[in-house]
């Protein structure tokens, strides 16, 4: 449920709303991590690995290299996400991330969509 899905911070309710965002692509070599708002934003791009419950973040800009376990829960909001990903050691961001179940984006347009909602 890790892959291909976007994960977020929070839901914007303005267009200068700032949040983040992971996708976890294997498909495309890695993942990006977005620190944005609807229209201005900047990304990261990294390689990851998954053991078990663990995550292995490789960042090559910064040479930094994460391990940390991960989590996904499903939940009841708050609305309208119904799953949680929780990274205690995220290398980036929040820690705490929330998504759609019936989500899979593989080019992520749905990301795009929903946020303009």
């Amino acid at each position: 449920m890790l892959i291909d899905r976007n994960w977020l911070d929070r839901m914007p309710q303005t267009e200068r709303d700032h949040l983040f965002v992971y996708r976890f692509v294997p498909t495309m070599g890695g993942g990006v991590f977005q620190d944005r708002t609807l229209y201005k934003g900047m990304f990261e791009l990294f390689t990851f690995s998954v053991d078990g419950d663990k995550i292995h973040f490789n960042m090559p800009e910064t040479k930094t290299e994460v391990t940390s376990a991960f989590t996904i829960e499903h939940v009841d909001g708050p609305k309208p996400f119904d799953l949680k990903l929780t990274i205690p050691d995220d290398p980036r961001g929040p820690h705490v991330y929330y998504g759609w179940q019936s989500e899979t984006d593989r080019d992520g347009h749905l990301l795009e969509q929903r946020l303009h909602q």
